[in-house]
């Protein structure tokens, strides 16, 4: 069993795979990080000649060709849109340029109703292979999908590559294809959204996954409110009510979009986290913790 740390995608990653012996763990290893750094080439929005940086240069003036990979990924990213009432929205990426979680500021009135007019699904045409930003500035934002979708296929190329087992660690977000060398699940443990020293739950993974969202890494606090980088696409402004969802589910993405939403959806998150059946550890802003 071969064990790998490194950064990926802006975040802390970490692979852990058995394969029949050290020649194709390492093989295995090298596919994995190699499919990692494939995918954060094609869709992050830092990178210049990314597709999601293609289709942003193109807001307002045409559409852009999109391959079924991304195909997948913009129908999924809809279909969420629908589920979570309209909150999960992949075009407030622009809402970082208003909130700075590196410094305490809040945003006026007038940035955030000029953030407002460039989001909103409803200015996206998609006919399932081209997509047009229909207003100039605006912008597509897939990270909230990609590392989890990455952690997917990981998963995926492993498992036909014929690794015995692997634990995929893409900043949190957890993706497990087989036991433990010893036939036990992966223990994945949530941590505490106030005490890095605690556990606040822990869930068993052979084959599926593990996502979570929360308040307590890119936030800040003024006058004792807190405010984190999950923002309300029809306000502009943070959610509040919880401190942090965690869901497991077959697939990373599935996992970590059901965890976004519930966050998103604030008060009316839980109901939404027990109508999906999935298992589920949720805290909310006073504390109280919710099991399923």
């Amino acid at each position: 069993m071969t064990h790998h740390v490194f950064k990926a995608m802006g975040s802390p990653c970490a692979l852990t795979i058995l394969g029949q012996n050290e020649v194709q763990t390492q093989t295995l290893m090298n596919l994995a990080i190699s499919e990692i750094a494939r995918l954060e080439q094609k869709y992050s929005r830092y990178r210049s000649r990314s597709l999601i940086s293609q289709i942003n240069q193109e807001a307002g003036k045409h559409g852009i060709e999109c391959d079924p990979e991304t195909a997948q990924l913009i129908d999924f990213a809809f279909k969420m849109h629908a589920d979570s009432s309209g909150l999960f929205d992949i075009t407030s990426g622009v809402f970082r340029q208003i909130w700075n979680f590196k410094e305490p500021r809040l945003p006026t009135a007038a940035q955030t109703a000029k953030a407002l007019e460039l989001v909103g699904m409803q200015h996206i045409d998609w006919d399932g292979k081209q997509i047009f930003l229909k207003k100039a500035n605006m912008e597509l934002d897939l990270g909230g999908m990609v590392k989890e979708y990455a952690a997917d296929r990981v998963a995926l190329l492993l498992y036909e590559a014929g690794a015995k087992s692997s634990l995929i660690n893409l900043s949190g977000d957890v993706m497990a294809t087989g036991a433990k060398p010893n036939g036990e699940p992966w223990r994945v443990g949530v941590k505490h959204p106030r005490d890095a020293g605690k556990v606040l739950a822990t869930f068993p993974l052979s084959f599926g996954a593990l996502a979570s969202s929360g308040d307590y890494e890119r936030a800040f606090e003024i006058d004792s409110v807190r405010y984190c980088h999950l923002i309300n696409p029809k306000t502009a402004w943070p959610v509040h009510h919880w401190q942090s969802v965690s869901v497991a589910a077959n697939s990373c993405l599935l996992a970590g979009a059901y965890s976004s939403s519930a966050m998103l959806m604030q008060e009316n998150g839980l109901d939404f986290l027990r109508g999906s059946k999935l298992a589920f550890c949720a805290m909310d802003h006073q504390g109280q913790v919710f099991q399923a």
